[in-house]
């Protein structure tokens, strides 16, 4: 029997109703897309470890202030873990299985990593995504606590996070819904997009035409993707799968702002075709 590719796997797993998807498989198969031979099963053993330990080490009757406490002291003091301030925007940041490795990840994969250990000893965390940080919030009776994992767990007041706010989007307004509990598939979405911008940056963009890929697998309508993928072939020189996606884009989006933008790369890109056909003939 042929075993499904990499790809399938995520595929099934995000077709899934959103509280039937493996948070943690589901990062670890983003990240055996670039590393084939990870064995899944290997790293979500070990979480299983880790939320063991920790077990060991509460109460009989422990309480959400003290899992917290000693997921903090387990994972920040004990095993170092930390977020990556040195190399923020190195993608294996970004692949839960090198933050595991390595001890050092960002926001949302150090995240993830609390939340799985977390749902492991029946403690329920949300992944709540403002602009340019992400945290985690539980609730403690009828109050709603953050606690922020990039920053060894560190409690996080409201206050402190519409002031965060300001400074990423340049004074820009605080909105509720930046304290509502995300999604799994958007926790996945998020992390994917993080890989977008880093291997977009990097001119690497064999890698980043394959995370969109993946990000279409839960936003397959979305035309800011499908415009991106165009322009990323274009640069990889796959001048037919460019005009596709271009075009798509303009039906999609008929009205867009940067329609006359698209619709003059497309043209370039005919001349381009036609160019290399006649050479070709």
């Amino acid at each position: 029997m042929e075993h499904p590719n990499i790809r399938d796997l995520f595929t099934d797993m995000l077709s899934r109703r959103d509280g039937d998807i493996e948070l943690d498989t589901a990062s670890l198969l983003i990240a055996k897309e670039e590393y084939p031979e990870l064995n899944v099963g290997d790293y979500l053993d070990r979480l299983d470890s880790m939320a063991d330990e920790i077990k060991s080490r509460l109460s009989a009757d422990y309480n959400p202030t003290e899992v917290v406490e000693t997921i903090n002291e387990y994972l920040f003091i004990n095993q170092g873990f930390s977020g990556n301030q040195q190399s923020y925007y190195d993608p294996k940041n970004s692949y839960l299985s090198d933050v595991l490795d390595r001890k050092t990840g960002i926001p949302i994969t150090l995240s993830i990593i609390y939340m799985e250990i977390g749902r492991r000893l029946g403690f329920k965390l949300q992944g709540l995504g403002m602009p340019g940080h992400f945290i985690l919030g539980y609730r403690l009776e009828d109050e709603l606590k953050l606690l922020d994992p990039y920053n060894a767990g560190a409690p996080v007041t409201v206050e402190q996070c519409q002031e965060r706010v300001k400074t990423m989007t340049n004074g820009g307004p605080f909105r509720s819904e930046f304290l509502r509990p995300m999604e799994k598939r958007q926790i996945i979405w998020r992390m994917l997009n993080n890989l977008k911008g880093i291997y977009v940056r990097a001119s690497d963009f064999k890698k980043a035409v394959s995370i969109v890929d993946r990000m279409m697998l839960i936003t397959p309508k979305s035309p800011v993707l499908m415009r991106d993928r165009g322009v990323m072939k274009y640069r990889m020189e796959t001048l037919t799968g460019a005009t596709e996606d271009l075009e798509h884009y303009l039906k999609l989006s008929p009205n867009a702002w940067d329609t006359t933008e698209v619709k003059q790369l497309i043209s370039v890109i005919w001349e381009r075709r036609m160019g290399l056909d006649s050479r070709a003939s």
